[in-house]
């Protein structure tokens, strides 16, 4: 973890401390504004300057290029694995041990629910890129019923963690399609 991680997680603690929200819980509007706003906004943007200078300074990268991809970046890790950690520690085993057959299975829906959207919309993009009337089309917004399923049924921990499956579901569809422009480009650069 580098300094601008680290200062990070020190301005977010104390952001939250001083509002009054630690442990953080997402069971309130005003504990998960506080959360976004300090831990998810505030604390990426302000680190990332730091960040962005040694970066700038000890690799020759640009300086805003920098701080922009790492406030991006530090915003997406805050929101997607902050709360997902937070909810799975307060639950603990014996939380999990409690939960009936019934919300397994309605779980592993979920989950198959948001891996089967995942690949049509992010693996296969493709497909359905020209919507109705010309338009394009963005299948993105398949995942909202499963969200507000997640949210409805299991309440911010079940929001965390599809929203973390997601993300992840996004950095593998990324990362494929990458490796795929790369090999691509090799190919067509040495004639295979």
């Amino acid at each position: 973890m580098g300094a601008g991680a680290g200062s990070e997680a020190l301005l977010a603690f104390a952001i939250l401390r001083r509002a009054g929200d630690l442990p953080a819980r997402f069971d309130s509007l005003r504990r998960t504004a506080t959360f976004i706003v300090g831990a998810v906004l505030l604390a990426p943007f302000v680190s990332s300057f730091a960040d962005a200078a040694a970066r700038a300074a000890l690799q020759g990268e640009s300086y805003w290029l920098a701080w922009r991809t790492r406030v991006h970046a530090n915003v997406l890790a805050q929101l997607a694995l902050v709360p997902a950690i937070v909810t799975a520690v307060a639950a603990g085993w014996a939380g999990l041990r409690r939960v009936s057959l019934g919300r397994w299975l309605e779980a592993a829906a979920l989950f198959a629910g948001l891996l089967t959207v995942g690949y049509v919309v992010l693996m296969e993009p493709g497909r359905s890129a020209i919507g109705p009337l010309g338009f394009p089309s963005t299948g993105r917004i398949l995942f909202l019923p499963l969200l507000l399923w997640a949210a409805v049924r299991f309440g911010p921990a079940g929001v965390s963690l599809s929203l973390l499956i997601t993300a992840l579901l996004a950095l593998v569809a990324a990362s494929v399609y990458l490796s795929i422009v790369i090999w691509h480009q090799i190919e067509r650069t040495f004639g295979l």
